[in-house]
């Protein structure tokens, strides 16, 4: 009974925190990502390039802590979508990084 008892209260307060982490490492992301992307450096593209990516997770984390419905199969899809963007994203970073050193620019210090 008293297993019974404590794994709903661990179930029912594991799930506010789970909520309320998704919400707070939503907002931290989204800051850090606004952040990156408006950087003002020499890799301006590359930090925008990141910043947005920072920033989509932190917006999918936001969303998961605010919204009922965004749980366990809708989160899992977002991040499994997140992580070929993310992929994408690196993959168009490293050919435009090679494309600026053949044209004689350099991004990189």
């Amino acid at each position: 009974m008293v297993f019974v008892v404590s794994s709903v209260v661990c179930s029912l307060y594991g799930g506010v925190f789970m909520k309320i982490a998704s919400i707070l490492f939503g907002i931290i992301f989204v800051v850090i990502g606004i952040t990156f992307a408006f950087k003002k450096n020499v890799d301006e593209r590359l930090y925008r390039n990141v910043g947005e990516i920072i920033a989509i997770s932190g917006i999918i984390f936001l969303i998961n802590g605010l919204c009922p419905a965004f749980d366990k199969h809708w989160f899992t899809g977002s991040m499994i979508a997140w992580f070929v963007i993310a992929g994408l994203d690196v993959l168009y970073i490293e050919k435009g990084g090679k494309r600026n050193e053949q044209e004689g620019k350099s991004y990189r210090n």
